[in-house]
Order: structure tokens, then sequence, then C-alpha cells
């Protein structure tokens, strides 16, 4: 007898599973112990009702003895259970049955070598039979002897060629010997050999679909697809109702990119489970991706109904509306999602986009509630103060971003954690709250995230109404500077404020430091020497009359951006305001209104040439048109009273000036005009020189 020890015994409760598994498709319906025929050499067990009388050579005590037997197995009394079927086998030598369940209960005794010795003594008495050799091989395995369990499946082959099951106990064999190349070369035999190789094709095909789905090789995982997926569905094609079978092509489908095939095949699963919510979600992926919307959306209100606490399934609708700007469904799912399941900022923080332009309050109310029911989120902060933003609630947003950016360093210490523009859109709270101190440090720190952002802080600047408060932005900049003078974003950035100020002496020293460190940084400041760039930095040299340098400047703009229109339109202006190169100005001016036939400011530029060529008809016609589309403009007013006067009309001429005078007073020239003009003696603006409506009606007239 074999001593049990306590490793022995743990090695033999772990593996006992196995082995009962492995046995137990044998045995189904076993209730007697027949003997086997040459016929019925497979592994199928007869089937046997207790009550119909045992085959002659079967004594009534022999079968007694039998069930009890399985009566004990039942108790797990294993030592009584054994005795019974010795007791059967004296009686009946050719009891296999008897045999078998001896030898399972001598394994469960920890008699290994007794109940092997056993099995193989049947295996002497059936000669030519597959059953006796079967058990053998699996009393082999049972006892982690896979070789001699390989060599015992080699002769039941030999007996049994077209036996499946055979097959497949020698491909799990083989593959715990780590012989997959084995294995997969006997499964290939055993589909061409056997009477009904279903299961062996099923085997094969689910060991190439793993190939498939892991190899690292193309080929080789284009070469597994095609015979997994072949052989799968010639499986398919016999068991149509195989719901796992369905969902594993399915998913080989949708994995290798077969996106149509994929769908049938999950349609398919969905009509054989209709309950299944995983199929309903990859499904309505599937209906998403080739561009359904609609059954995408109708197969999510059905996973909705099955899962009505599931959040995600809101969360994927509320998305599919948002595509379809579907905005108020997108809103009402949304809603739901935040309202089921665990709290989760995802659809709070889309709430909050949705509304953010039309109903900024509401926003605003979704996420404080998102923010009670999960304190201090810094997203949920942040888009808080992006909203407050947005409402012109500046104060209430730099406080919100406030809150963000201490959430995100208890979190973790980084800046980049925040997004890009959480500092720039800080510093702009602060900015228009008319904190500038307090933006100043904030905007450090945007800069350190993007060296870009002070762009984008002027971009807001320059569409500030309240011109004291831009101003303040140049106090901001001028202080950046203190410690970043080698920034080239600051110093252009300051530029052009001081150019939207119309400062150009103070933009030409800004512009000019930004040149210097362009030109010393070389291929490196290749993003900051822009056509934009020149052409401000030429516009500040023509704006302090340093024309030729001006004229330099804005070639550098054209050859960096050869349709920039607004660099020909400037360049063609500066020379017709310096009586210069006009042909050459008019065919730039040309070039400038091909990009922009309608641009009043290119059109007032050509008249204004033609003006200077003396061409006075087509200068009133062109710069009527430019006054056309931009009204009450004073620079096109002043060029039409100068054409009216040039066409000896002085009335209509003081009528322009004047109101050209109006709109700036400030244009070159303009108050000499008048004053040399005007019956009255002072063309002060405190002298009322608006013309009648007599001499307006006239004007309209003629004009």
């Amino acid at each position: 007898m074999t001593l049990e020890t306590p490793k022995r015994r743990n090695r033999i409760a772990a593996g006992w599973a196995g082995f009962t598994l492995l046995i137990t498709g044998l045995l189904t319906g076993c209730q007697s112990i027949p003997h086997r025929t040459e016929a019925e050499q497979d592994l199928s067990p007869p089937d046997w009702d207790i009550e119909i009388a045992a085959p002659e050579r079967l004594q009534a005590e022999a079968l007694a003895l039998f069930i009890r037997g399985q009566l004990h197995d039942a108790d797990g009394a294993y030592e009584e259970a054994l005795a019974s079927y010795q007791r059967v086998i004296e009686r009946d030598p050719g009891a296999d049955q008897a045999y078998f369940r001896a030898a399972l209960n001598l394994f469960r005794l920890n008699r290994d070598d007794e109940a092997l010795a056993l099995l193989k003594s049947l295996v002497e008495q059936r000669p030519g039979e597959a059953q006796p050799l079967l058990w053998l091989s699996a009393g082999y395995r049972q006892n982690a002897q896979l070789k001699e369990a390989t060599e015992v499946l080699a002769e039941a082959l030999s007996v049994a060629p077209r036996n499946e099951a055979i097959y497949l106990q020698k491909v799990e064999a083989l593959f715990q010997l780590d012989q997959s190349d084995r294995a997969v070369a006997l499964l290939r035999q055993g589909i061409e050999r056997s009477t009904a190789p279903l299961r062996l094709q099923r085997v094969l095909g689910e060991l190439l679909m793993r190939t498939a789905l892991l190899s690292e090789d193309r080929e080789v995982r284009a070469q597994a697809t095609t015979e997994a997926i072949e052989l799968l569905e010639q499986v398919l094609e016999k068991q149509p109702n195989d719901r796992v079978l369905v969902l594993g092509l399915a998913d080989l489908y949708l994995r290798t990119g077969q996106i149509q095939s994929a769908l049938a095949h999950y349609e398919s699963a969905a009509q054989l489970d209709p309950t299944d919510a995983n199929v309903r979600e990859r499904l309505a992926y599937l209906y998403e991706r080739l561009e359904r919307p609609e059954d995408a959306i109708r197969t999510l209100n059905e996973l909705a109904r099955l899962q009505p606490n599931n959040a995600r399934v809101f969360y994927a609708l509320a998305a599919l509306h948002e595509e379809q700007d579907n905005r108020a469904q997108a809103i009402e799912q949304y809603r739901r999602a935040a309202q089921t399941g665990r709290p989760d900022p995802a659809p709070y923080l889309k709430l909050g986009v949705l509304q953010m332009e039309d109903a900024p309050e509401q926003a605003v109310a979704d996420l404080q509630e998102g923010l009670e029911l999960i304190p201090n989120h810094p997203r949920l902060l942040e888009m808080l103060g992006y909203v407050q933003f947005n409402r012109e609630a500046y104060r209430e947003a730099a406080d919100a971003f406030d809150q963000a950016q201490q959430a995100w360093l208890e979190l973790e210490p980084s800046r980049d954690a925040m997004t890009p523009n959480f500092h720039l859109y800080f510093a702009l709270s602060h900015y228009f709250a008319d904190e500038p101190e307090k933006a100043i440090p904030v905007m450090e720190d945007a800069l350190l995230q993007n060296p870009q952002a002070i762009e984008a802080f002027a971009h807001f600047v320059f569409q500030d109404e309240r011109e004291d408060r831009s101003h303040s932005a140049i106090e901001i900049l001028e202080t950046l500077l203190v410690d970043h003078a080698d920034s080239i974003e600051l110093w252009s950035t300051l530029g052009y404020l001081h150019s939207f100020h119309e400062d150009y002496e103070a933009a030409l020293d800004a512009f000019d430091q930004a040149y210097t460190l362009i030109e010393a940084a070389g291929d490196d400041a290749s993003d900051h020497a822009s056509s934009r760039f020149y052409f401000w930095y030429a516009a500040a040299h023509e704006r302090t009359e340093k024309y030729d340098r001006a004229e330099e400047l804005f070639y550098r703009s054209l050859e960096m951006d050869p349709d920039n229109a607004e660099a020909y339109n400037y360049l063609a202006y500066m020379w017709a305001e310096l009586g210069i190169n006009l042909e050459r100005a008019e065919s730039y001016v040309q070039i400038a209104l091909e990009a922009r036939p309608e641009s009043g400011a290119f059109i007032d530029t050509l008249g204004w040439i033609y003006y200077q060529q003396g061409r006075y008809d087509e200068a009133y016609t062109e710069i009527r048109r430019a006054l056309d589309i931009i009204p009450d403009d004073p620079v096109i007013l002043d060029h039409l009273g100068d054409i009216y006067y040039a066409l000896d009309q002085l009335d209509q001429a003081l009528v322009k000036w004047t109101r050209a005078y109006e709109q700036d007073p400030d244009i070159k020239d303009l108050a000499t005009k008048l004053r040399e003009h005007q019956p009255q003696p002072d063309p002060d603006p405190a002298v009322d020189t608006t013309p009648s409506d007599e001499t307006d009606a006239v004007d309209e007239d003629e004009d």
C-alpha cells in the first residue's frame, strides 16, 4: 500500500477534481457493468437502466454488489465501495466498469500503484478495445505520468483511429507536456480521420483563435484568423444555437477588424439571449462605429431597460445624442447618468460643457450638485471656473480656479496634472476681475506650462472694451519680463499690445527686443519669426515714419507667407500715402483683393492709389464702394472728402471731412483742411460744423 504523507495528501486533493472531471464524461449514464463489444470502440458509455435485466454473464449477485458499491460511493465510503467492486470482479472478471470504479476508489485512497495495476490488468483482458486504454491513460495523467499517458493513448488510436475523444485526450496530454505543435498536428489528423470531428474542429479553431489574437507575427495572425474562422463557422453550421461559439466568433471578427461579420454574430447572440447586457453594449458600439446612430440609440435604450442602474449606459446614450446634435436629450441622459450609481464627475462635466453657453446658471447648479457628492474634485472645480468665466462672473471664476488648484496640489503636486489652459483662464479671471497683481503669479505658472499662453492672453485683452483695464495687461507683461527678459513671446506680445493702444514708439521698442532675440536664436526661433510678427513689426516702423525699414519687413512677412493679403495691402497703402511705387502698389492691392474681394479696407487702398495717380473718377467709384462696406470709417470719409475736393466739389468735401473729424479728430492734416476751407474761422470741435439737413440732402443726391 502506498504511504500517505501530508505532502502526498495535498497533491492528491489538488489533483482529484481534475481527474474526476476527466473521466466523468466517460461514465455519463453508466449504471451497470456491461461488456464492450468490438463495435463499441468509442468513448460513449452504454445506456443502462437499472430496471432492465443485466446480460446473462452478469450474475444477480454481482449486479447487487455493483449497486452497493455505487451507494457507498455516493456516501463517500470509499473503502466499502472498493470492497464491493472487488467482489464484483471476483465473481465476473469481465465486468470492466467494476475495474474502473475499483481503480477510481484506489486513487481516492491514495493507492495509486494498485489502481494502475488493476487498470493494466483490464487492458490485458480486453486487447483491441479502446475504453480500457482510455481509463489507463486517465490513471497515468492523474498520477502525473504524462509520457506514459500519451503512449497509451497512441495505442488507443491504433485501435480506434476514428474516435474523437481519444484525440482530445491526447491533445490535452501533449499540451501538458508543452508539445503544442504536436497537439495541433494531432488535431488536424483527427479532423481528417474522425467520423464526427466537430469537437476537434472546435478545439483547433479556438487554439487558432488564440494565436490570431496573441501572435506578434502579422502573417501568422492572418493565417490563424482565416483558418480559425473557417473551422468555427463549420461547427456553427451544425450547432447554430451554440451561443458560446457565436460570441467567440463575434469577438474574433471584432478584434480582427471584420466589423460587419462581428455585427452579424453579435446580433445572433442577442437573439439567442436577449437579456445579455454585454452583447447589447457591443452592438451599440458597432452600430456607432458603422455610423448607424439610430440603431445604436435603440440598442442602448434596450440595454437601459435591462440595466436601469447602469450609469455607463446612460452616459453612452448621452454621448450618441450629443454627436447627433440632440442637445436636449443629451443633457437629459447625462443627468440620468449623474443620478445613477456611484457618484462620477464625468456626466457633471458634460452637463457643464453643454449648458455653458445657453444655460450657464443651470450649468453652475449641476456642477455644484456634483461637488456636493464629490467634494473638492479638481476637474469639477475647474469646469465651474470655466462656466463662471463664460458668464463673466470673474471673481467667482477665480475662486473656483483657486480651489481647483489647491485640490490638484493635494492629489498630485505637479502642474502637469492640470489641463493646458488652466492657468491661462485662472489669470484671465483675475485680470477681468480687476486684480492684475493676482494675475501676475498665475501667468508665471501659465508660461511655465505653455510659453504660447501669453498670446492667448493678449487675444482676450484685444477684445476688452475697457481701455483702462487693457492698459493693466501691459503692466502685467512688463512685470513678467523682469524675470523673463529672454522671452520672445512676452516681448512680441507686448509689441502687439502697444500697437493695439497705438503707442507705436513703445511697440517698436518691444518688437526690437523680440527681433534681437529671434536673430540670436536662429533656427530655434522659427516658431516666433512668423509672418504675423514681421507684419506688425513693419507696421510699427511705418507708423513711426521709418518707411524703408517698414518696406523691408513687409517683404520679410510676404516671404514667410506669400498669401498674406494684409501685408500686400498695407505695403500698397504705404506707397500710396507716400505717392511712390504706385503701379506696383496697384498690382499688390489687386493680389490682396483676389483673396478678399469684399474687403472695404483693400478697396479703399485701390481707390486711394487711383487718387494719387490723378484718376479721380475711378477713385470716387472705389472709395464710395468701400464706404458702403464700412460706413462711417473716418479714413475712408477723409479720402472721399479729398476726392470731392479734387473734383471741385468743396461743399461735399467739407461734409465728408467734417464727418471724418467727428469720428477721429487725430487724422493727419484733417483739422488743417477744415480750418483752411471752412467758412468759419476756427474748426474747433466745440464749434458746430455739422452740415445742415439741406446740405446732407444735396450730398446724398450727388453721391
